[in-house]
């Protein structure tokens, strides 16, 4: 019989050990993997898509109703009517440059005064709600042309595109090919990946940019860029895959995940992780993949003096000590739910009345009797205002409204 040999068994006994920690870190992973929230994608290309009169079928209010929200216009063709009336020859002079805008045939052109080519519109970004901003297509992405139509009917400079007087002097801001995906992976419901193919894309509607004639544009510094034969949204927005299949504007599936198995099972499935299932921050960060989110922020980029941030009202509601403090765990069931849907129902143009708002202030700011005896709790919802009684207009000074450009203006969501 052979001697029992303890260092062995020390080290058997280790790496049981370990084996049962590897297992138990994987497991932990898995768990971690299902019950996580499902990651928000702007590019819902590999799932099955719903025709909207589908949900129709038993949504039929609220598919009526969004029809009417700026989410459902959001995304539009130069050629389109409706963009032409806005634009077509119009013309602003911007630190002494004249842009203007004409229509050729069915098509929209942009250009200068001071530069001997054009860009055609191609698209144009906003419902005009609060603005309407043009874009041209190239080979290498997109161009943010320098002049938006705002919501007043005026012409101004496109925020976020200063450099008027750039050298060398351009027609707007050139946006590269993953970026100019990412500004419409926000205005569409879907942009189509390399690889997929035409048949599973049968069901879009396809929204095809015409051939493009040559012309050129400089950008990137001083670089010039010939642009040459058919420039398509395929081409652009598919990375030159043999699909163009866009679907322009937000739908149902666009917000409302797993909607197409959700109608086939004749609604005995839900919704993937359906807006009611979703903590209130992660409510508002699903806006916020298009509206901004705080957690893609830099911390010095968050702070009361930034002025940008009222345009990213996810941001400033994250950062509201309401948001925080009635969404807190320990104050769970004391305060009502407060997320973006609190307040706007996406499904319909946004409320204009201050009285509906801030009725919804009193949810929690009101003042109750309260219980004989009853002992003082700092957390029992009950927060009366220290300057104005509990009947004043609660918005003009806690979530006033801000001019963040000429022309633009928004309402400040960092409730304070």
């Amino acid at each position: 019989m052979k001697p029992f040999n303890l260092t062995a068994a020390i080290n058997l006994t280790a790496a049981i050990s370990c084996l049962g920690t590897f297992a138990c870190v994987l497991l932990l992973v898995l768990v971690m993997q299902v019950h996580s929230p499902r990651p928000v994608s702007r590019l819902e290309t590999d799932e099955p898509r719903i025709n909207v009169q589908t949900c129709a079928e038993c949504h039929s209010g609220i598919v009526s109703d969004f029809a009417t929200a700026p989410h459902s216009n959001t995304l539009r063709p130069g050629s389109d009517p409706a963009m032409m009336s806005v634009f077509a020859g119009q013309s602003v002079v911007i630190d002494d440059r004249r842009f203007s805008f004409s229509q050729e045939q069915n098509e929209l052109w942009f250009e200068s005064d001071d530069l001997d080519y054009r860009r055609r519109v191609d698209w144009v970004f906003g419902s005009g709600r609060h603005a309407l901003t043009p874009v041209s297509l190239d080979p290498k992405g997109m161009t943010q042309l320098y002049v938006s139509s705002f919501a007043d009917g005026k012409l101004r400079n496109t925020p976020g595109t200063p450099a008027v007087l750039s050298t060398p002097l351009r027609l707007g801001n050139h946006e590269t090919v993953v970026d100019t995906r990412r500004c419409f992976g926000c205005h569409a419901s879907r942009l189509c990946s390399e690889g997929v193919s035409r048949a599973a894309e049968s069901d879009c509607e396809r929204m095809e940019t015409p051939p493009r004639p040559q012309t050129s544009d400089r950008f990137n510094h001083d670089t010039e860029i010939e642009i040459e034969g058919p420039v398509t949204a395929d081409a652009i927005l598919n990375f030159n895959t043999s699909t163009d299949c866009m679907v322009a504007n937000l739908d149902c599936s666009r917000c409302h995940f797993g909607a197409a198995a959700h109608a086939e099972s004749e609604g005995k499935l839900p919704t993937v992780q359906g807006w009611s299932d979703l903590t209130p921050l992660e409510s508002i960060n699903r806006c916020g993949e298009c509206h901004r989110r705080s957690d893609e922020m830099k911390p010095y980029e968050i702070s009361v003096d930034q002025t940008h941030l009222i345009r990213f009202a996810p941001v400033g509601l994250s950062m509201s000590r309401c948001f925080q403090v009635a969404n807190a765990a320990e104050n769970a069931g004391r305060y009502p739910r407060l997320d973006c849907i609190t307040c706007h129902d996406p499904h319909l143009p946004s409320r204009t009345d201050p009285e509906f708002f801030e009725a919804i202030c009193r949810d929690c700011h009101t003042s109750p009797t309260p219980p004989q005896n009853a002992k003082a709790d700092p957390h029992s919802g009950v927060v009366t205002c220290s300057q104005q009684p509990i009947d004043s207009a609660c918005l003009s000074c806690h979530m006033p409204p801000s001019d963040f450009a000429p022309g633009l203006r928004f309402t400040d969501h960092w409730i304070r």
